[in-house]
């Protein structure tokens, strides 16, 4: 039996500032919740390396497979999610067995006993990247218009979740700073801007 979610807990956990897998994991959850008979997987991307790292979704798969998908390189037939970061659009791979963007990949999915993807991309607002969603089927299957909404949603949600972590570290350091100075140089120290205003004391 899943565990239940909805979208309170999961600005709940946001609000709250939880570390950023919990609340990958609650979102994922909450998809399966209402897509029935989803595997749902979430990828981080890495601008630096152009590699998709699988974060939330491997208790549904195989070591074997997991290890085959992790830091996955973006691009062209590049199996669902691969392909969607790199075109930045929803790619909806009915069959994998005949779709070309699974050809390196069809022995696993063979392995896996899998039939569908679909993968949506994770950009925020300022059309930054952030990583994919790919819901996962055991047989064949295709999204309805209501299916799509809800992966626009969990999308955006990710996205949100990741800002606010992100914002929450710049946080963390720039308290580590400012303790390491109050340690050593217990003087008042003072951060001014360029018109010489204090932004921090």
């Amino acid at each position: 039996m899943r565990e239940s979610y909805d979208t309170y807990h999961i600005f709940n956990l946001i609000g709250q500032y939880a570390e950023l897998e919990p609340v990958l994991n609650a979102i994922s959850g909450w998809l399966e919740s209402h897509i029935s008979d989803a595997l749902v997987t979430i990828m981080l991307y890495s601008e630096h390396d152009q590699t998709l790292k699988l974060i939330s979704g491997k208790q549904h798969f195989s070591n074997q497979y997991c290890k085959a998908v992790n830091n996955l390189k973006i691009g062209p037939q590049r199996g669902a999610c691969g392909t969607a970061a790199f075109l930045r659009k929803l790619v909806i791979s009915q069959d994998l067995m005949e779709d070309p963007n699974w050809a390196a990949y069809r022995a696993l999915v063979k392995a896996e006993q899998l039939s569908s993807c679909w993968s949506m991309p994770i950009i925020n607002a300022r059309n930054i990247l952030y990583g994919t969603f790919g819901t996962y089927y055991r047989t064949p299957k295709k999204p309805t218009k209501h299916n799509i909404r809800l992966l626009e949603q969990a999308a955006s949600l990710v996205a949100l979740a990741i800002e606010l972590d992100d914002e929450r570290q710049q946080k963390i350091a720039i308290n580590e700073k400012y303790s390491s100075f109050y340690n050593y140089h217990p003087d008042v120290i003072l951060e001014l801007d360029l018109q010489g205003y204090v932004l921090n004391t």
